[in-house]
């Protein structure tokens, strides 16, 4: 069974990473922005039906939101893949995808004043949006550390049970990818239907917070380590303080980030400096 979801999770992967694919992914988006704002422009002019009429925006910068809000889907497929290289990837893109998260905001924040943009209306808002890019630019600056950092390979797991525990990855991320993609398309109705879209990455990062602790509970399998459990139950936690971020204030959600990416960095620093040597048997299991 877990030979055939592999083989399953391969061919997506594949798929999904080819250079055909990541053509389509910059075609998409670029579509996206063009015709966010031939409709938003449209709805100036008052030329569409009244139902579209009444929902499409008539702010310019609302065409960045949009190109940004199907980049940080396609960022999301590309968390589920990285999901299975290892721990410390997954964690890492999760942040990525956070930082994006916050730049969107940023132009958000900028449409909601509408147009024409004005200082006096601008004013108002440039703490927010300053907290906010800011917090995303440290983000990603310490989140460059990070990966730099990062293992591709289980750490701790014995060689000959690797691949079973790859496997068990695999399936947990084709059930992630599966439900990511039920709730794009739930969103998709409910904001066809309804004109309301629900929050689809805050509702993708609790599923995650669920497979980072499963994660946790299935290399406690493969591994009785306790810096291994330690750190993993840390990205857990990480996992959790994005959720509340993405629920924030957006300046307070840059800054909780902040903390959670300084928190993350400084676990794995600690994590490897006193990495046990595999040569010492025992030690590895002593605490720090």
């Amino acid at each position: 069974m877990l030979f055939r979801i592999e083989t399953l999770f391969d061919r997506i992967a594949r798929l999904w990473e080819s250079g055909a694919c990541r053509r389509v992914q910059g075609g998409l988006l670029l579509l996206a922005f063009f015709i966010s704002l031939c409709l938003i422009e449209a709805a100036r002019w008052n030329l569409l039906p009244g139902s579209l009429q009444i929902r499409v925006s008539t702010n310019h910068l609302v065409a960045v939101e949009v190109s940004f809000t199907l980049l940080l889907v396609f960022e999301s497929v590309g968390l589920v893949f990285s999901f299975v290289q290892s721990i410390t990837a997954s964690v890492g893109k999760q942040f990525e995808i956070l930082s994006l998260i916050l730049l969107r905001g940023t132009f958000k924040q900028i449409a909601d004043v509408g147009e024409p943009l004005t200082w006096d209306k601008a004013v108002g808002i440039l703490p927010d949006v300053g907290a906010t890019a800011m917090g995303a630019l440290i983000i990603f600056a310490v989140i460059c550390v990070y990966q730099s950092m990062a293992e591709e390979e289980p750490v701790g797991i014995p060689k000959t049970e690797a691949g079973d525990f790859i496997r068990v990855k695999k399936g947990i991320a084709l059930v992630l990818l599966f439900s990511f993609a039920w709730i794009c398309l739930n969103n998709l109705v409910t904001m066809v239907l309804h004109g309301h879209p629900e929050r689809v990455f805050e509702r993708f990062f609790t599923v995650l917070i669920f497979s980072d602790v499963l994660m946790v509970l299935i290399a406690l399998i493969y591994t009785q380590n306790y810096r291994i459990a330690f750190r993993n139950s840390a990205f857990a936690v990480a996992a959790v303080v994005i959720r509340v971020a993405l629920v924030a204030p957006m300046a307070l959600g840059a800054g909780l980030g902040v903390v959670a990416v300084f928190y993350v960095l400084a676990v794995v620093v600690v994590f490897q400096r006193f990495e046990a040597d595999p040569d010492k048997g025992d030690d590895s299991h002593r605490t720090c």
